[in-house]
C-alpha cells in the first residue's frame, strides 16, 4: 500500500491478544465468571490478588485472608479485575 507519492506505508500489525501467557480461549477466567477465591497478597494501589492458575485476579475492598464470591469484570493481557457479590 502506497500514499499519494508511491511511498510505502507501514501497516501495524498486532499479535493475536494474549491473556497472561495464555493463548486467547485458554485464559483460567471468562467475562462474567463467578469463582470463590482466596486472597493471597495485596496491590500496590491496595486491591487484592487471588492467583487461578497462576493468573492473577484483582478484587477492590478485600484483604489478604479473605475468602470471596466474586464476578470476573475484566480481562486485561495479564490480569483480570473482578467485583465481590458475596
Amino acid at each position: 500500500m502506497g500514499d499519494m507519492y508511491g511511498r510505502r506505508q507501514w501497516i501495524e500489525r498486532r499479535s493475536p491478544k494474549k491473556c497472561g501467557g495464555y493463548k486467547k480461549g485458554n485464559c483460567p477466567v471468562r467475562k462474567g465468571q463467578i469463582l470463590t477465591v482466596d486472597i493471597d497478597d495485596i496491590s500496590p494501589r491496595g486491591d487484592g490478588i487471588a492467583k487461578i492458575r497462576d493468573f492473577a485476579v484483582f478484587v477492590p475492598g478485600t484483604s489478604v485472608g479473605d475468602r470471596v464470591t466474586i464476578q470476573i469484570t475484566e480481562i486485561k493481557t495479564t490480569c483480570a479485575e473482578a467485583k465481590i457479590i458475596g
